[in-house]
């Protein structure tokens, strides 16, 4: 019969066993001192006093150094450091870093160093101080992701030095495995009831008041029929993958993560060592190519383990986890191309396989076909799990692009930050909701976020687990080699269609209203100038300078696409430092390309440009736009009429009628106003600018304050100035901008914004009734419903687009673009666009300040009107001195020619032509003089020839990549 108790017995057993698996040999002494942060390799040089501990200390932005001279015993025993810093810790030992602790890795393995005096150098990370993830915190105190401290000091307890009791130490982990494993069992049934007998039974031979380590081997004897219990012959299978998901900034700047990354590297390295079935994964390029400069010691023993184990797996394939909502399609190409350049370089030509990203907050519907394209074989997240409506209905599916493409997908059951904890395996397999399919799950193991890696806990755990009855079977594996057998027949999966919507963190739509702004800025300069710099290679100019130029500023907007940077989610740091990035690429752009500067406008757009006086330029066309008449200040009127419809104004900065044309159909909805600005409250329930809460939305009252303050005309357009008070501390100015010629309102708005927990959004009610509204997205456009009549539609109140939103019937489009906001709703006849918000964590001046940007209104008889407006607005055209014969001429509608660009090997050209109206067909190609047409090839997204293919048949939203060599005219 099982004793009442008998858990809690088991359980002080185990207590009792962890506190005896390691015997301190001596107390540590150590000399201190301070530095200001020192982010590369090596030890500080200057003076250390000694000090006592328990030690108080830490300083925002500081580093904290503890040194010390160590006897280690020449033993046959395993000797470790105890260092409990309470915060990131690197370990230097005889001046080479070695190791590091943090509040979860808090030992340090020195049996290696048996009978020598080590000189052992500590650099504690002060961290600093910052909001918290939401103002109700009170702020937090930033050393280790996951601790919770509020205020300084951080605290040094005594370190010392340990010896490990090799049979309590192994004892421990064999009675934590079974009796985690008992958590998961019925108690009724005789597995359980076994279990926890033969355990209690074997443990009460041990006292609980002394060393059980003479008892310890006979008492893992009684236990290992126990552990050598096998399931049967069907059993799920987890396989487990070592990970310490590193922020690439976030609550700590770039620089911190550089450290962050040599910290987390070393103590993976050293346990790849020790443990012979361990796999480590780590996936961003970025972070170990700054690794190699800043801690080349580091890097070469990485180098070293991954050259002789293989088990250094550097896969995820992009340069950085980007967000993957707000960049543009062709920075998600960029993301890949350099991180696969970066990867090749460091670690031998190793190709990566798998897009790694667990933690950005949703993926837009191009995001498959960008990945096949980039030579990608599979999708990894786990972000979904955190939805704040509906479950995803999938854990591995086929996502299927705008254009069919199908990519496998796999979902990580539980944090990317999981454990090996037996409880942990049995709730994340039981979570999957189509077992039948899905025999084998992937996991995440290792503390993340701010790095630190797999805890040794979870090396012993896997150990023990890999055939354990009444667990699923676990063991390592790498990314690579789970997704080939979770994936190896893939005729049972599921379809998923479309964007991968995240119903939470819907404010990183708008939060960091700069960071957006530059964002979209340079990649239109960047598309721009790519094209300019094509034709001037194509004429046989030396552009290896402005090539140089074009790279480093790739590169700034691709590290800010980052998904705590660009979505607006760090600390004012990171937010600083991406500012100041933004501002010298778009400086060293402006420098490179001033000489090429003129009068002509050249339209890099693959769209029709429309101009003021009613002109336009074909797409990759320059000519000079014709001066208009000077403008005249006019009296103000609340009707005004134009070429293509007739407005009435309120004189509130809103449009009461707007009746169309001839037949003047009337778009505005009966009794409210186009572009009425509103404002609110916006304080969301966890994480505050990640958020934004559908109440919120509920709390949003008319801006009535707008007054106008000057009209002015000329023969292109009307402009009617407005100035308001905003809040209870802003200021707006706005210039409604009527264009005569084409039917195009621009809202050219400049905010002096002090609010705090405020919403600035412009609401657009329409006459217009449709059950979808489209949305611009990389590569194409997506269909969102306007009604709320399930929870799938409640969950997306507010939902990202890029260039434009817009409604259709079968007469017209009536659309909202935007130069910088990606935040956008669509009910029933309206559309709105946040604006602005004012969010106070993690960044508590998130927002302050003076924005400038401008919103649109459209309206189109068909989709391709509105894409000639929007890629008008956000890529205007450059001034450069002469005409240029446009390099390639695509001649049906349904085809714009999206990037023209050097090839990265320096050798060709490379045309990326996408179908953007969703009906696919046939692209008739012409080219300049420049152009070999009969050398045209079909690529990939990474450039690489793939076909000589001159068809040119598209699938609706394809895209397709060539490359085409330049001749000389001689040729």
């Amino acid at each position: 019969m099982l004793q009442r108790k008998v858990e809690k017995r088991i359980d002080q057993y185990l207590a009792m066993l962890e506190q005896y698996a390691y015997e301190e040999v001596a107390d540590l002494t150590f000399s201190y001192a301070e530095s200001v942060e020192m982010q590369t390799e090596g030890v500080y040089e200057g003076e250390y006093a000694s000090v006592t501990f328990p030690f108080a200390y830490g300083k925002p932005w500081t580093d904290h150094w503890f040194k010390a001279s160590i006897e280690v015993p020449k033993y046959e025993q395993r000797f470790f450091l105890l260092l409990d810093t309470e915060t990131d810790t690197l370990i230097y030992i005889d001046g080479v870093p070695v190791g590091a602790t943090n509040p979860f890795h808090r030992k340090l393995e020195v049996t290696a160093y048996a009978g020598r005096n080590i000189t052992v150098v500590l650099q504690a990370w002060g961290g600093h101080r910052f909001p918290g993830y939401h103002p109700s915190e009170g702020g937090r105190v930033q050393t280790c992701v996951a601790v919770k401290k509020q205020a300084y000091p951080l605290v040094f307890k005594q370190p010392k030095l340990l010896r490990r009791c090799e049979q309590t130490y192994a004892l421990y982990y064999d009675v934590l495995v079974l009796r985690q494993l008992s958590k998961t069992l019925d108690p009724t049934e005789y597995h359980y009831q076994h279990l926890v007998s033969t355990l209690h039974q074997a443990l009460s031979s041990l006292s609980l008041l002394a060393s059980p380590e003479p008892q310890a081997r006979e008492v893992r004897e009684q236990l290992k029929g126990l552990l050598e219990a096998k399931n049967g012959s069907i059993a799920p299978q987890i396989l487990s993958v070592g990970n310490a998901h590193l922020d690439h900034a976030w609550l700590w700047p770039i620089a911190e993560t550089t450290r962050k990354a040599a910290r987390t590297a070393l103590n993976m390295v050293n346990f790849l060592q020790e443990y012979p079935d361990f796999v480590f994964l780590f996936s961003q390029p970025a972070q170990m190519e700054a690794l190699k400069k800043e801690y080349p010691s580091v890097f070469s023993r990485i180098k070293e383990v991954y050259s002789k184990t293989g088990r250094w797996e550097p896969n995820g394939v992009c340069y950085v986890e980007p967000d993957c909502m707000l960049p543009s399609g062709e920075s998600l190409i960029r993301q890949n191309i350099l991180g696969r350049q970066t990867t090749r370089q460091l670690f031998d030509g190793y190709e990566a396989d798998t897009f790694w990203l667990p933690d950005s907050f949703g993926y837009t519907a191009a995001l498959p076909q960008i990945l096949v394209g980039c030579r990608v074989q599979y999708f990894v997240t786990s972000k979904l799990s955190w939805n704040d409506t509906n479950r995803f209905p999938y854990d591995i599916f086929l996502w299927e692009s705008l254009d069919g493409t199908q990519i496998p997908a796999h979902m990580i059951q539980g944090a990317y930050e999981g454990t090996n904890d037996p409880e942990g395996l049995a709730k994340a397999y039981q979570s999957v909701l189509h077992k039948e399919i899905q025999p084998e799950l992937m996991r995440s193991v290792g503390e993340g976020d701010g790095g630190g890696g797999t805890l040794r806990s979870d090396l012993e755990l896997a150990k023990r687990e890999a055939d354990l009855q009444g667990l699923p079977r676990n063991r390592w594996s790498s990314v690579s080699s789970a997704m080939q057998q979770i994936f190896a027949d893939t005729s049972r999966l599921p379809v998923y269609k479309g964007e991968l919507y995240l119903e939470l963190h819907r404010g990183t739509y708008t939060s960091q209203a700069k960071l957006k702004w530059w964002n979209r800025r340079l990649e239109g300069l960047l598309h721009g100038y790519e094209y300019l710099t094509s034709v001037l290679f194509c004429r046989g100019d030396d552009v290896q300078a402005l090539r140089a130029s074009l790279s480093e500023a790739w590169k700034a907007v691709l590290v800010n696409q980052f998904h705590d940077i660009l979505p607006g989610s760090s600390i004012q740091k990171v937010n600083e430092e991406a500012l100041a990035s933004y501002e010298k690429a778009f400086a060293l752009l402006e420098k490179a390309f001033a000489p090429y500067q003129g009068d002509y406008l050249l339209n890099t757009n693959g769209f029709v440009l429309p101009l003021g006086d009613g002109t336009a330029l074909a797409a990759f066309e320059a000519g000079k736009q014709s001066k208009s008449k000077p403008s005249q200040t006019v009296a103000p009127s609340s009707q005004v009429r134009t070429e293509w419809a007739t407005l009435a104004l309120d004189g509130m900065g809103s449009i009461t009628s707007l009746l169309l044309g001839e037949g003047e159909r009337e778009l505005v909805e009966e009794g409210r106003a186009l572009n009425s600005l509103t404002i609110g409250e916006d304080y969301p329930v966890f994480w505050d600018a990640w958020d934004i809460e559908s109440d919120s939305l509920e709390k949003q009252t008319r801006l009535k304050s707008l007054r106008e303050t000057e009209r002015v005309e000329d023969e292109q357009c009307l402009l009617i100035t407005y100035h308001a008070k905003v809040g209870l501390h802003s200021s707006l100015k706005q210039m409604m901008t009527i264009h005569k010629k084409y039917r195009r309102i621009d809202f050219v708005t400049e905010v002096d914004w002090k609010e705090r927990h405020t919403l600035l959004r412009a609401e657009f009610p329409t006459s217009i009734r449709c059950d979808q509204a489209l949305f611009d997205v990389p590569f194409g456009y997506i269909r969102r419903e306007t009604h709320t009549n399930t929870s799938l539609e409640r969950a997306k109140f507010e939902v990202p687009a890029h260039k434009f939103a817009a409604l259709e019937d079968r007469s017209i489009l009536f659309a909202l673009a935007s130069d910088s906001k990606y935040g956008y709703g669509a009910h029933a006849g309206e559309l709105s666009i946040s604006l602005l918000r004012s969010p106070s964590a993690p960044d508590s001046e998130a927002d302050l300040g003076v924005h400038t940007f401008t919103y649109s209104l459209i309206v189109g008889d068909d989709l391709g009107c509105v894409y000639e407006q929007a890629s008008g607005l956000n890529n205007p055209p450059l001034a450069v001195k002469e005409r240029f014969e446009p390099l390639v001429k695509v001649a049906e509608k349904q085809f714009a020619v999206e990037t023209v660009k050097i090839s990265e090997d320096g050798q060709d050209l490379v045309i990326r032509i996408r179908e953007w109206l969703g009906i696919g067909g046939k692209a008739t190609l012409s080219f300049c003089a420049h152009l070999d047409a009969h050398s045209l090839k079909l690529a990939n997204m990474l450039e690489e020839v793939i076909a000589q293919e001159k068809k040119c048949l598209f699938r609706p939203f394809e895209v397709q990549t060539y490359r085409i060599k330049v001749r000389t005219l001689s040729q």
